[in-house]
């Protein structure tokens, strides 16, 4: 007679970084001169990733004249870190980055 075994297999499949992150939306605020404590924007963005290919980091890229900004690399919060002022500067157009630390890093702007 023939004799033969079995055995169970289990396959784990690893997630590739092969999503970028995107923000949900562009951002348009106005702000009033010698704003500062009491203004904040919350920016989302989302990554079809899972585990640290899919945890986002934010940061300030481009266009965040005098430092005025910040951004909590974790939450997306941006704050004014410094009083506006129209006569120093009128206008922003900030580029906002949002990173995925995965292993093959992929980043949206």
């Amino acid at each position: 007679p023939d004799l033969s075994s079995t055995t169970t297999v289990n396959v784990s499949v690893i997630d590739e970084n092969d999503n970028v992150p995107l923000f949900a939306s562009s951002y348009s605020e106005t702000i009033a001169e010698n704003t500062r404590a009491s203004w904040e924007l919350q920016v989302n963005a989302t990554d079809e990733d899972s585990t640290s290919n899919g945890e986002l980091t934010f940061s300030i890229a481009a266009g965040n004249t005098g430092g005025d900004f910040v951004i909590n690399s974790t939450s997306g919060l941006v704050t004014i870190r410094n009083a506006l002022d129209y006569e120093r500067t009128a206008y922003y157009n900030m580029t906002l980055l949002v990173r995925d630390n995965g292993r093959l890093d992929s980043s949206g702007k």
